[in-house]
This record gives structure tokens, sequence and C-alpha cells, in this order.
């Protein structure tokens, strides 16, 4: 799968999601810095080298972009699955930003998913849905649990 059109995909569908107030082309002119939630999904997901991408996006879009990011790329859907069913099995839920990317995807799956994305195969739609209903953890919690084990 080539990364480029995907990485043009989810900063645009970011871009024209964004609230009304933004000035009509107001696109970030320089990268932010992204939350440490975004980072450790993007770790979990194989998918460091998209950090730049995502720092284009503001972050209070970055939930969404992520949700369509895993939307297309059926192989970093399943690794951030696993890590929600790892931490929801050490610490009895899953971080807030990480909930926030499930809530986005059970939207997608019950909208039928989204144009030019392959179908969610059903199986992982009852995983997501599952994911859905555990309570957030913050980050912390989480981080200080996986180093002790």
């Amino acid at each position: 799968m080539r990364l480029a059109p995907l990485a043009a995909s989810v900063v645009l569908s970011a871009l024209l999601a964004r609230p009304a107030s933004c000035a009509q082309g107001q696109i970030p002119s320089s990268p932010q810095v992204i939350n440490l939630s975004l980072m450790d999904t993007l770790v979990a997901i194989d998918a460091g080298d998209m950090a730049g991408v995502f720092s284009f996006i503001p972050e209070d879009r970055t939930s969404m972009a992520m949700a369509d990011y895993l939307a297309h790329n059926h192989r970093a859907l399943k690794k951030f699955i696993k890590k929600g069913e790892r931490d929801v099995k050490e610490v009895q839920g899953i971080d807030e930003w990480d909930r926030q990317v499930v809530l986005y995807l059970v939207g997608i799956t019950s909208s039928g998913g989204l144009p030019g994305a392959k179908p969610i195969p059903a199986g992982w739609v009852s995983r997501i849905n599952e994911l859905a209903l555990v309570p957030a953890v913050p980050l912390q919690v989480i981080v200080e649990k996986r180093r002790n084990r």
C-alpha cells in the first residue's frame, strides 16, 4: 500500500472536518507537537513515520484522522484493536484519546464505512464495539503498568 495517497487522504479529511470558526483555506503552515497518546498509538501500529503527517493536523482532529487512517489501513487497524485489548486486560480500560478513535470507528462502521475503503470485517467491528464500552484510563497509568510488567 502506498502511504502518500493515504496520508493525503487523512490530512484532507481532518481539514475538511474543521470547525466552522476556522477561516476558509486556513491550513497549518508548520508542524505542531503531537500528543503522547497519538505517538503511543503510532508506535503500536508500526506507523511512526506518519507522525510528520499528523503534526499538520489540528490536535482536536487527530483522533478523527486516526480513525480515517485505520479504516483505510486494516493492518494498522488490527494492531490498534490488539493494543486496546491488551490495555483492557492490563488496566481494565483504554486511553481517553484511543477511546475517541474507537468511537469514531464505531461511527464509521455504523454508517457503512468510508468511500474508497474496504469494509471492516464483522469480527473486528464486534471487537471495536466492545472497546467502545470500556472506561477511559489516563495514559500515565497505562504506561506505568507496561513498565512494571
